[in-house]
Parts: structure tokens; sequence; C-alpha cells
């Protein structure tokens, strides 16, 4: 009697064990996650770290591209302005136009130039001077950094020209190629950064996505092989409710003797 007491009390005491583990299983099943020890949680929280910081200057690189792409936009608009502004200046430089003709082609002049004047001086996105410098963070440490060059808009303003006189219309002539060239410069610039943002950008998403691959590789579990050994456990318990349920039954029957 006492040796079925005791295989009774360690097939119950195995049942309690497996019935820990399959809810172990099930719980990790339900997660999606493993059980990590702590060297395993220190690897992951310093590798979400990292990803987290390589999203975080993926948006930063997102946002100064938006900046230089105002920027180009507005280069662009000034360059069509100023190209309407040599053509003014061209015809006005002709000695035979009337003194009305003058006068109109003056309104004309001055009236483009004040649009470029407010596109190079005005021009921003949420609040900020998309001509300005920045530093944009590209990755997650501080040293990770690029500065973005000024765009140098200043040789744009050509509301003190003059097309109204022969000679004022000559050197409003020199004035605009003078300001299409700080374009050209200017737009070969912002198109020279937004290269460089572009090419960190998918170098951050790269980076950042394969330390996500790592973390995963850690911490997901590999659901066939859980789902299996689940099984096995689930067969394990079946088996050992059964011993005990047949022991009870024999301890059963000795009993019946002493009746």
């Amino acid at each position: 009697m006492s040796a079925i007491t005791a295989l009774a009390s360690t097939l119950s005491s195995g049942i309690n064990d497996v019935q820990s583990k399959i809810a172990d299983v099930q719980n990790q099943l339900a997660t999606g996650k493993k059980n990590l020890n702590s060297a395993e949680s220190g690897q992951v929280t310093r590798l979400s770290t990292q990803v987290t910081g390589y999203a975080q200057a993926g948006q930063n690189i997102g946002q100064a591209s938006n900046t230089l792409d105002v920027a180009n936009t507005a280069l662009n608009s000034m360059a069509n302005l100023l190209q309407q502004m040599s053509q003014i200046a061209t015809q006005a430089s002709n000695a035979g136009l009337q003194a009305s003709d003058k006068t109109a082609l003056q309104a004309t002049f001055s009236s483009l130039a004040t649009q470029v004047e407010s596109l190079s001086t005005a021009t921003e996105l949420n609040g900020a001077d998309v001509f300005a410098a920045m530093t944009v963070q590209t990755g997650p440490v501080s040293t990770n950094t690029t500065t973005i060059a000024a765009t140098d808009v200043t040789a744009l303003d050509a509301t003190a020209q003059t097309v109204a006189t022969t000679a004022g219309a000559t050197a409003a002539i020199a004035f605009v190629k003078l300001a299409l060239d700080a374009i050209s410069t200017g737009q070969s610039g912002v198109n020279a950064s937004l290269a460089t943002l572009n090419a960190q950008g998918t170098n951050a998403a790269a980076l950042g996505s394969n330390l996500q691959k790592t973390i995963d590789s850690i911490q997901d579990i590999d659901q066939t092989a859980m789902q299996a050994e689940l099984q096995q456990l689930n067969n394990q318990q079946s088996i050992d409710y059964y011993l005990i349920s047949q022991m009870n039954t024999a301890a059963a029957a000795v009993l019946t003797i002493f009746r």
C-alpha cells in the first residue's frame, strides 16, 4: 500500500510539473516570445535601443529631405522668375522703346523681383528657413551627424534694379545672370545634400532592419517546435492521469481485502 501511495505522490508531482510546463508553453505561443535569461534580455534591450535610434535617424533624415525638397522647389521657382526678368531686361535694353513701354516693363520686372525676394527670404517649413544650415542626426550615436550647408540666396535681391533706362536694363541683365548662377550653385548643393541624405536613410533603414532580425532570432519562438512540445506535454499529462486513475483503482481493490 505504501508503495502505491509513494508512486501516486510521484506521479502527482509530475503532473504538477507538466501542467506548469504546459502553461509556460501556452504563454510563449500566445506572446510569440521566448522566456529569456538575463543575458539574452540585456542583449535584446541594447539592440532594441539601437533599432529605436536608427528609426529616429530615419525620421530625422526624412524631415531634412523634406526641407531640402521645399528649398529645391523654391529655387526652381526663383530660376523661372529670373529667366522672365532676364527676357524683360533684354527687351528693355532696346533704345528704340517708348517711355510708356519701358514703364510697363519696369512694373513687370519689379513685380517679378519682389516675388523672387519673397521666396528667398520667407520660404519656410514648419517655421524654419529652408535655406539655413542644419545638422541632422543620422544614427543612434551622438557623433552620427551630417551638416547641411546653408544655401546662399543673398545675391537674389533684384528689387533695386531698374529697366526703365537702357543703361539700367543693361546692368539688370548682368545682375540677373549672376543671380541665375547663384541659383544653379544652390541647386547643385541642395541636390548633393539630398543624395547624401538618401544614402544615409537607406543605410539607417538597412542597419535597423538587420538589428531587428537579430532581436527576433533571440526572442521569437519556433511556432512549429513549440506546438510539437505542447502536444508532447499534453500526451504526457494524459498518460499521468491514466496511471493515477489505475493506481486509485488498485488501491481501492486492496482496501476491500481488509473490510
